[in-house]
């Protein structure tokens, strides 16, 4: 948790994340989230369809953009 933390702190302070997210809770769930996807893809048997660094890049457009469809007005 604390390296993941400094990373997303090192981030925000570079201007790529949201400086009001990067610790906290938020470490937590995008940990959660990180490790909820390796655990049903291996669990499922869907690792051996996926090609892994399609997944991986997937995974992180969802965390760093999310679902909505733009800014926030």
């Amino acid at each position: 948790m604390a390296l993941f933390e400094d990373v997303l702190l090192r981030a925000a302070e570079a201007g790529v994340v949201r400086g009001d997210l990067a610790g906290g809770p938020i470490v937590g769930v995008v940990l959660e989230v990180i490790m909820f996807n390796a655990f049903s893809s291996t669990i499922g048997g869907a690792w051996r369809d996926l090609d892994a660094s399609a997944s991986a890049e997937e995974l992180w457009r969802f965390v760093v953009h999310g679902i909505g469809t733009g800014p926030r007005s």
